[in-house]
């Protein structure tokens, strides 16, 4: 943990403390920063390092509790210093097109964490038991996942929806009084104050009309969504709890990835790309990205 704090802080300096606004992106130092932490996860002890669902190794049955939360959590802190190095790259869409492979990067580290938490929540009570520490890895991956979708919609929407609605079958498990709990639903309610300035019809009075549009193109992808959470929403019920966050979060997804026209991979037109005029479903550059800044 020395070692990784060392990282931390050289990716603090370099990344995390700037301003969205004011951020140039230095390939150089993201891939160096990268290696660094690539390199950190491969140098702890083979009894601390987690094994994947997805390597077909089996989980020692035998290993104790405590140190497979461990390896778990090694494993979802390099995760999020990835996460960390690679998301000034999301603020705009200028961005993402610029340094499409590292937007690609963030995003497919972001889908593994959650798909890793979902596999512990499923597998064992580690995720349960530890939520506290859990959930900042888990909301930090979330919003990942909406800043890529609401400014690359056709780029990501599709390729990213399974591990949103993982990630919200998570969130629904959240504590309401928990700080993380708290935390997104503050910026949860300021998205949805920008949406409806943009056309967007996301706000507290959304239409039943809209919130079954939701729920089916939730079941299209075959995920099974809680219908009564999403009509309580709005007026109807209360919606600073988790079932209402996910709720207001599954809308809030589907209208960011159907937001604008598609003409080139990226909602975007050509004349936009060339004219630097980057929008996204909230607002001009990184405006998104602002709102959050606190998730991360």
């Amino acid at each position: 943990m020395i070692s990784y704090s060392v990282i931390g802080s050289k990716v603090w300096k370099s990344i995390g403390n700037a301003d969205a606004s004011q951020n140039i992106i230095n390939k150089e130092d993201i891939g160096f920063l990268d290696f660094q932490v690539l390199n950190w996860h491969r140098s702890i002890p083979e009894s601390l390092k987690f094994v994947h669902p997805d390597s077909g190794r089996q989980v020692d049955p035998s290993l104790p509790r405590g140190l497979r939360r461990l390896q778990v959590a090694l494993y979802l802190r390099a995760n999020q210093m990835r996460i960390l190095i690679y998301r000034p790259v999301l603020h705009t869409a200028a961005s993402i097109i610029a340094n499409i492979d590292f937007a690609n990067t963030v995003v497919k580290v972001s889908k593994d964490t959650i798909r890793i938490l979902t596999h512990i929540n499923r597998t064992s009570d580690i995720y349960k038991a530890q939520q506290t520490m859990f959930n900042y890895f888990l909301i930090s991956a979330l919003a990942v996942l909406f800043l890529a979708v609401a400014h690359a919609p056709a780029e990501f929407s599709t390729q990213c929806r399974d591990e949103f609605y993982q990630a919200l079958d998570l969130v629904r498990g959240l504590s309401a009084d928990s700080y993380v709990s708290k935390r997104l639903w503050k910026t949860i309610k300021m998205l949805k104050e920008v949406g409806p300035h943009l056309g967007l019809n996301i706000g507290s009075d959304a239409s039943d009309a809209h919130s079954s549009a939701a729920v089916a193109m939730a079941g299209l992808a075959g995920h099974q969504v809680d219908e009564m959470a999403i009509f309580q929403n709005g007026r109807k019920g209360n919606i600073d709890t988790p079932h209402g966050m996910a709720s207001d979060l599954t809308t809030l997804f589907e209208a960011a990835g159907s937001y604008p026209a598609m003409e080139n991979g990226f909602g975007l037109s050509s004349s936009e790309m060339t004219s630097g005029e980057f929008v996204s479903a909230f607002g001009q550059e990184d405006e998104l990205a602002r709102i959050m800044r606190d998730l991360f």
